[in-house]
């Protein structure tokens, strides 16, 4: 089995834990200008998975979170870089679902941020998480750059 299969495979088997960790960044407001509690949470799950954790606060409540994997050889060098800041949500009525309350419809997630980019972010933690859990070994340092713009 390659190694793309591998990954596929782990990643439906951890169907759930994809899903409450997308939810999870829905409902933790990062509303642009205050995004210390989403870069927390993200800090939180890199650190499970041993990342090396930077956090970057170039002014007051504008986190970003820089976490680091070193390869084996360090080249090449890879930067993955989501951001996790959202717009404010408007006037809360005029949405189907409360914008942070990452609700399931239908077999979709609605939320403020649910596809820019709270949805990256996840895929980018969960992806390494799988190749970790995998034991997958990696030439190359990665770098996941998560950010407040």
């Amino acid at each position: 089995m390659s190694y793309d299969e591998d990954i596929l495979k782990w990643m439906d088997s951890h169907r759930n834990d994809i899903i409450a960790l997308e939810r999870k960044l829905i409902q933790t407001k990062s509303v642009n200008g205050d995004e210390s509690q989403a870069a927390k949470l993200v800090a939180e799950e890199c650190e499970k998975d041993g990342l090396k954790v930077e956090l970057v606060e170039p002014a007051p409540d504008r986190v970003s979170v820089v976490a680091r994997h070193k390869g084996t050889t360090g080249k090449p060098k890879v930067m993955w870089y989501t951001h996790y800041d959202t717009l404010p949500p408007g006037e809360e009525s005029s949405w189907k679902h409360p914008p942070f309350s990452a609700t399931i419809d239908d077999g979709w997630i609605y939320g403020r941020g649910a596809n820019d980019n709270k949805t990256a972010t996840c895929a980018s933690i969960m992806a390494y998480r799988a190749v970790k859990n995998l034991g997958i070994k990696l030439n190359g340092d990665l770098v996941f750059a998560r950010a407040s713009l």
